[in-house]
C-alpha cells in the first residue's frame, strides 16, 4: 500500500493479515484510528505521516511492526 491521502472517515488504514508494506502514505482526521494493525500481521511502514486522529497508530498484541525511522506518528488528539 503506497502513496494513499487518506483524510477523514472512521480508520484510515487497517493492516488485517500477511506482512505487508505500507510506504508515503499521509493519514488524517480519522475519526478513530490512523493506522490499524491486527495481531495477524506484519506491517513494514516506511515514510508515512499519521496525525491529526483521535487514535494515531493501534498495534494490537501479537502484531509486529517495524519502522524504518521515516515515518511521523503524532501524538494522539485530546478526547474531546
Amino acid at each position: 500500500m503506497a502513496n494513499n491521502a487518506v483524510h477523514g472517515g472512521t480508520t484510515g488504514i487497517i493492516v488485517g493479515a500477511g506482512t505487508v508494506t505500507v510506504k508515503d502514505n499521509s493519514v488524517e482526521r480519522a475519526e478513530n484510528t490512523g493506522m490499524l494493525v491486527y495481531a495477524t500481521a506484519t506491517a513494514e511502514l516506511s515514510g508515512n505521516t499519521v496525525c491529526d486522529n483521535t487514535t494515531d497508530l493501534e498495534v494490537v498484541e501479537g502484531a509486529e511492526v517495524s519502522d524504518d525511522g521515516t515515518n511521523e506518528v503524532c501524538e494522539d488528539a485530546p478526547a474531546a
